[in-house]
C-alpha cells in the first residue's frame, strides 16, 4: 500500500509517540532515502519531530551532507521559533491580564504540550480568543506596539503582529458557514463560559479540553476538505490520549450526532491511532467511520505530495473531484460549504 520511505515516515511516527513501539532502524537507508525522507518530514509539517527520533542514527548513516546541514538547522530554527513564540505570548497575556482581559490560547502551540518535545512541534501564528474584548483586543494590542495585518482579515478573525509574532485574534471561533459550526459555536461558547481556564507556564490560559477536541476537530474537518498534513494526525492523537481522563464520552457523542461530526470523528481517531501508535481505539464511539480510516492516511500522503500539488484551475478542479468521497458520509453537512471555501481560496 505504500512504498518503503513511507513505511519508515509511519514506523517513526509510531515509536515517537508510543515508547513500545520498535525504533526502525535506518542504517541501510540510502542518501537518496534519506532526502526523501527529510521531504516527507517537511511536507507533513513534522521537521523537527522526525529529526528528534532520527538524529541519534546520522553517525553511521548515508545522510548527505547537505541534507543533514538543512534538517539540523531547520529544526534549530523551529526549536528557537518556539521559543520566541512563547516569549511573545507571555508579554501579550500579561498586558491583557493588566486590563483585565482573558486570553485563551487557540491549537497550535497548546497543543505543543502533548508532544514529546514541545519546541519541535511547528507551527506559524498563534490563535487566540477574547471573547467579547475582542474589539478592545485589538486596541491594546495596538497601544503596546502591535501592527494590525489587513491581509488575513476575515469575518472569522483579524490579525496582527505584536513582538515579532502574528497572532490570529478570534472574533468567532468557527466560520459558521453551516449547520455544524453553528451548533459548536454555541456549544463552544457555553464551555468557556461555565468552565474555569487552565493556566499554562507562560502565563496564557487554555480552554477545558472537551472545547479543545470538538475545536480542534472541526478545524481538522475544515482542512481536511482539501487537505491535512500527517502533524495534523498526531495532533488529533496526542491531544485525545492525554485528556481521555477528562472527556465526558456520553456527551461527547450527543454533540457529535448533533452536528453530523460522529463518523468524521470516528474515522479521524482510527486513522490517528494507526499512525500514532497511540491505544485510541477505547475513545471510539461506535463503528461508524472506521472503514475511511485507511483511506485518510493515503490522502494524507497523495494531497501533502509536492510534486502533486494542484497548479492549474483544471488540476485544482480535478481535486475537487477526488475529494467528493470525503463528504458521502465524512462530513455530510460540510458539502457546500467546503465547495465555496475551496472555490475562494484556491483557485
Amino acid at each position: 500500500m505504500y512504498s518503503d520511505i513511507q513505511e519508515i515516515f509511519l514506523a517513526i511516527l509510531r515509536s515517537t509517540f508510543n515508547s513500545d513501539e520498535c525504533k526502525p532502524r535506518l542504517s541501510d537507508l540510502s542518501s537518496d532515502q534519506w532526502h526523501w525522507l527529510y521531504q516527507l518530514s517537511a511536507e507533513h509539517g513534522l521537521t523537527g519531530v522526525v529529526y528528534a527520533s532520527v538524529n541519534d542514527q546520522f553517525a553511521n548513516s548515508q545522510i548527505s551532507k547537505t541534507d543533514l546541514f538543512s534538517w539540523t538547522l531547520s529544526a534549530e530554527k523551529i526549536a528557537n521559533r518556539y521559543q520566541q513564540l512563547v516569549g511573545s505570548i507571555r508579554k501579550l497575556s500579561a498586558i491583557y491580564t493588566e486590563n483585565n482581559i482573558r486570553m485563551i490560547l487557540l491549537k497550535g502551540v497548546s497543543l505543543s504540550r502533548y508532544y514529546p518535545i514541545p519546541q519541535y512541534r511547528e507551527f506559524g501564528d498563534a490563535d487566540i480568543f477574547l471573547g467579547d474584548d475582542f474589539q478592545q483586543g485589538n486596541k491594546i494590542a495596538c497601544d503596546n506596539g502591535a501592527q494590525m495585518d489587513d491581509s488575513h482579515l476575515t469575518d472569522k478573525h483579524c490579525a496582527f503582529v505584536f513582538d515579532g509574532t502574528m497572532f490570529e485574534n478570534h472574533k468567532t471561533l468557527l466560520d459558521l458557514e453551516c449547520r455544524a459550526e453553528e451548533i459548536l459555536e454555541e456549544y463552544l461558547r457555553g464551555l468557556l463560559a461555565c468552565a474555569d481556564s487552565e493556566k499554562v507556564g507562560y502565563g496564557a490560559k487554555l480552554a477545558p479540553p472537551m472545547f479543545n477536541l470538538l475545536f480542534v476537530l472541526r478545524h481538522t474537518a475544515v482542512h481536511f476538505a482539501w487537505s491535512v498534513p500527517f502533524r495534523s494526525l498526531c495532533d488529533w492523537a496526542t491531544l485525545l490520549y492525554n485528556e481521555r481522563s477528562k472527556i465526558d464520552f456520553k456527551e461527547l457523542e450527543s454533540v457529535l450526532n448533533r452536528s453530523d461530526m460522529l463518523c468524521f470523528y470516528n474515522a479521524l481517531t482510527c486513522a490517528a491511532e494507526k499512525i500514532s501508535g497511540l491505544p485510541l481505539s477505547k475513545m471510539l464511539i461506535g463503528e461508524v467511520g472506521l472503514e475511511y480510516a485507511d483511506r485518510i492516511i493515503e490522502d494524507c500522503f497523495y494531497t501533502n505530495s509536492r510534486a502533486l500539488k494542484p497548479q492549474t484551475n483544471i488540476q485544482k478542479v480535478r481535486r475537487l473531484l477526488y475529494n467528493r468521497w470525503k463528504y458521502s458520509r465524512l462530513l455530510p453537512d460540510s458539502y457546500i460549504k467546503a465547495w465555496i471555501n475551496i472555490i475562494r481560496r484556491h483557485i
